[in-house]
């Protein structure tokens, strides 16, 4: 495997490959003379992923792909140099290396849900969103490149698999409002137009994960247009992000 971005991809460990009916955590099988341990659900989605990394790098061995892989994501973040295709459009050729690889992208193809097509010479690069539950996943975006010829040339996954379900509770989008303009103070009063929510969001990490309503307060035009991420559960105050665009 080459190193790549600083990350080894170490030896590929015995894995899972998606079952029917799209689960993300398959029941791990353990290798005949290997005595079976409990791993956590972290380790599952590792060692699915690593299998579907073997599967895809098929005959040609896993040199022949190039694979970014952080320490702390569960799925790679990159791949290239595969030799993957199928015919159909660019949505559907990816549509189905989505639902093959599903694996390797970390989310289930009922969680993926396509967003836009960009075409570019010889290649269209098609985007689609992680959800959980009909709820977008923060930053749990995916790009798959394909060729024109039908070739899958590269996938992107930002995905968080959703390991822990978000607690229950919703304290409402009014009161999701309120607590996002009093954690600004006097600065929520500086814009021109009334704070919006805009929807919700996934948070998910490995061990827990939260739902989160996305309210935008424009503070400042051109300046500051504060995006604050309220919990949906407690109606806390869990980040502010200044999403101005110049």
């Amino acid at each position: 495997m080459h190193r790549w971005n600083g990350v080894l991809l170490l030896a590929l460990l015995p894995g899972v490959l998606w079952p029917a009916g799209g689960q993300l955590l398959a029941e791990a099988k353990p290798a005949a003379g290997v005595r079976s341990v409990t791993e956590s659900p972290a380790d599952l989605v590792r060692g699915q992923a690593r299998a579907a990394l073997a599967r895809l790098a098929g005959d040609r061995g896993e040199d022949s792909l190039r694979v970014s892989w952080p320490e702390n994501r569960l799925v790679p973040r990159r791949v290239f140099g595969m030799d993957w295709s199928t015919q159909g459009t660019a949505r559907e050729v990816a549509s189905r290396f989505a639902t093959e690889f599903a694996d390797l992208l970390g989310v289930a193809p009922k969680d993926l849900a396509w967003t836009r097509d960009e075409k570019s010479t010889g290649r269209t690069a098609v985007r689609f969103r992680q959800e959980w539950n009909g709820i977008p996943v923060k930053s749990g975006n995916v790009v798959i490149v394909v060729a024109d010829s039908g070739k899958v040339l590269s996938c992107n996954s930002g995905v968080s698999p959703v390991l822990v379900p978000p607690p229950d509770g919703d304290v409402g989008a009014d009161a999701a409002r309120t607590a996002a303009v009093a954690s600004l103070g006097n600065a929520a009063e500086l814009g021109n137009a009334a704070p919006v929510v805009t929807g919700k969001l996934v948070i998910a990490a490995p061990d827990r994960a939260q739902i989160v309503y996305r309210v935008l307060l424009p503070t400042i035009p051109g300046v500051a247009k504060l995006v604050v991420l309220v919990d949906a559960a407690t109606g806390n105050v869990v980040q502010t992000i200044n999403d101005v665009r110049r």
